[in-house]
């Protein structure tokens, strides 16, 4: 749904975007509903690394700089997720840092990023 969101026409008639970017935010707002769920900071890391969601995002062609015809929703959508990524990023590192586990494969990962 990213790729077809992407370039094209901001506006249309009702405001809500053109049919796939309206598609794209829903797509958007189901991955952030999915890494705002509760459950264990090394598995939800692993999710997010095992869906690639950051990658994605790069290769639908979406300019975030400029937002030359995408539909704001979209750019807002894809905004909200990357910080819901970031802080659960964080809050993952923080938790390890501060029991002084062994690092897990998930966090040896991060590293290397």
């Amino acid at each position: 749904c990213l790729s077809h969101a992407g370039p094209g026409d901001a506006e249309d008639d009702n405001g809500d975007g053109s049919l796939p970017s309206q598609c794209g935010t829903e797509a958007v707002e189901c991955f952030k509903e999915i890494i705002c769920k509760g459950m264990e900071g090394n598995k939800k890391v692993q999710m997010i690394m095992n869906l690639n969601i950051l990658q994605r995002i790069e290769e639908s062609g979406m300019n975030l700089d400029t937002v030359d015809g995408t539909h704001i929703n979209i750019v807002i959508k894809i905004s909200e997720l990357v910080t819901n990524i970031g802080l659960e990023l964080i809050n993952f590192w923080e938790s390890i840092s501060n029991n002084q586990l062994s690092p897990s494969p998930e966090a040896a990962a991060l590293q290397s990023h």
